[in-house]
């Protein structure tokens, strides 16, 4: 019997994680985090619970490419279980700086495309994925019962600008040996009744394309250049490198994981030899102001990046002057639109000059890329993964263009535990088939708290307010003082007035009833304040506190 399960990454963008079951045995594939628009959330993760109990079961992680909403779970991950790490060489470089000096506590093996390992009961094939990181992998999983095939994160792309394309050759070859199951990348693929089946003409210019439209944009420029990019898309920034060299610019960094980064590209040797044009920003200053590249964090609008910090005037170093030119080279991760689109709206008033320029890493769904694949790996069945629901049906959709019968591709949710039994050939779905599935939120340290409700009442706080009940018994007069503060309410008049009113309302109650426990004091007390600003239509969270002097 072979079961496969996630953990995250299902009908959302970010938080991969997908297990493997054999006999008993588990293959972790991915660990991500996912960028959070929720105020005071640094990120969310998968809850990791599960596999905490299941930690002498696990034989290894296997971790696609170095992007965060596969790798940035690693770290709290490995606090709780311990487990090999299996990866390309860049990708556990990444792994190794987000972990520090703990790195050296745990196993890593280094894998290349091409190559295989035995986990038993799992036989590993890997498999070069083009993507917009270098080294990324997909991965050929074989049992002695049926057999998977990962891809990860890819694109279609003949002729990159850099680096290997996608092992075309190898994933044929796999597709004749036999694909059972195929987990794919979903993300583009959206249902043709509701967008028309395909990513925007932007989402699928080749690399060559960005490249040129980079190099335009930044040869046009009369003043300094500002690009904002993922700090780990390698490729972005040797491109960009590249033009500056061309264009007579000189380079300086903007943002502590794109620094970091950059020193893992130098030291793997993917930057070309041009971290000469690299610089700090205080030498940038002696520079001509058309003479200037900064790449910096903030594509995402991340409250503490470089470019957020500079659209708002706060950088220290950089300001923004007319005739400034900022490139966004990412498009936003969907949660993330408002913030950036705050930012631009900060760089324009600014003055500056704004574009966006860039290409999913991810399958073009016009172009027919998750067709091509299902073409090249034939596989028996199909389970969409990575992406939201309409990606997961739009790539469900694709999978019956290729030929693949609609009672042989599985649209899972997050727990829901696919079995499969070789002896029989059959597929069942045990709906929420894993305990304790659900989201940590990470807020500068993990907490283990029910995301779901501390998300819930961290919004609620931000657009019903917070009303704090003081509640003082002086236990020789006998009497109740009550002190009411109030945040973030808004009614027709002054927070005092209604704090004193309400002081007054809540001691009189006090002071008239009867004694009570203190619970039933408590719920007395908040179901007083919610119908009060209910009569003001108004709702928002309410605490009370009792003490006793």
């Amino acid at each position: 019997m072979i079961r496969f399960f996630a953990l995250g990454g299902l009908g959302e963008i970010g938080k991969n994680l997908y297990v493997l079951e054999k006999d008993g045995r588990l293959l972790v594939l991915d660990c991500g985090l996912k960028f959070s628009d929720v105020p005071g959330v640094d990120f969310l993760l998968p809850d990791f619970s599960y596999l905490e109990r299941r930690q002498k079961d696990i034989v290894g992680l296997f971790l696609s490419h170095g992007h965060e909403d596969h790798i940035g779970g690693v770290p709290f991950f490995l606090q709780k279980v311990r487990v090999p790490v299996l990866g390309s060489r860049l990708t556990l470089e990444l792994v190794k700086s987000n972990l520090g000096s703990r790195a050296q506590e745990y196993e890593f093996i280094e894998v290349i495309a091409g190559g295989s390992l035995v986990l038993p009961p799992f036989e590993l094939r890997f498999v070069e994925m083009r993507h917009s990181i270098p080294e990324a992998l997909g991965v050929y999983i074989r049992t002695s019962e049926a057999s998977v095939f990962f891809t990860g994160d890819y694109k279609i792309e003949v002729a990159p600008v850099s680096g290997r394309p996608t092992d075309f050759r190898s994933l044929a070859s796999i597709g004749d040996t036999g694909v059972d199951f195929l987990l794919a990348d979903s993300t583009n693929a959206e249902p043709e009744t509701i967008w028309g089946g395909g990513g925007s003409s932007e989402d699928c210019l080749s690399e060559q394309q960005v490249y040129e439209l980079l190099a335009e944009e930044i040869a046009a420029s009369r003043g300094r250049v500002i690009v904002s990019t993922f700090a780990s898309h390698i490729n972005r920034i040797q491109q960009l490198l590249q033009i500056a060299e061309r264009e007579g610019r000189s380079v300086a960094v903007e943002g502590r994981s794109l620094i970091r980064n950059l020193k893992i590209a130098e030291k793997l040797g993917y930057l070309d030899g041009l971290v000469h044009k690299v610089v700090s920003t205080d030498a940038l200053e002696s520079v001509p102001r058309n003479r200037q590249m900064i790449v910096a964090t903030g594509s995402q609008g991340e409250p503490l990046s470089a470019l957020v910090r500079i659209s708002t005037g706060t950088h220290k170093r950089v300001k923004i002057e007319p005739g400034d030119k900022v490139i966004i080279a990412a498009y936003p991760i969907p949660g993330n639109e408002r913030a950036v689109t705050d930012v631009i709206n900060s760089l324009l008033y600014q003055g500056a000059d704004v574009r966006f320029i860039h290409s999913s890493g991810h399958p073009c769904t016009s172009k027919d890329h998750q067709l091509i694949m299902l073409h090249l790996l034939k596989p028996r069945y199909l389970v969409p993964i990575h992406g939201e629901w309409q990606h997961l049906v739009g790539h469900a959709q694709i999978g019956r263009r290729a030929g693949i019968p609609g009672e042989r591709i599985f649209l899972l949710e997050n727990g829901d535990v696919l079995v499969y039994e070789g002896d029989k050939d059959e597929v069942r779905i045990k709906k929420r088939g894993v305990d304790g599935v659900g989201t940590l939120i990470v807020d500068g340290i993990l907490s283990k708290v029910e995301a779901a409700v501390a998300v819930k009442e961290r919004l609620k706080i931000g657009s019903d307010g917070l009303v704090v009940v003081e509640a003082i018994l002086d236990e020789d007069k006998g009497n109740w003082i009550v002190d009411t503060v109030m945040v973030g309410v808004v009614t027709q008049h002054s927070s005092a007035e209604v704090s004193e009113r309400l002081n007054h309302l809540l001691e009189d109650a006090l002071n008239a009833g009867a004694k009570q426990t203190d619970d039933k004091l408590r719920d007395f007390l908040a179901g007083f304040v919610r119908n009060y600003f209910k009569n003001i239509n108004q709702t928002p969270e309410v605490i009370i506190k009792l003490l006793k002097v």
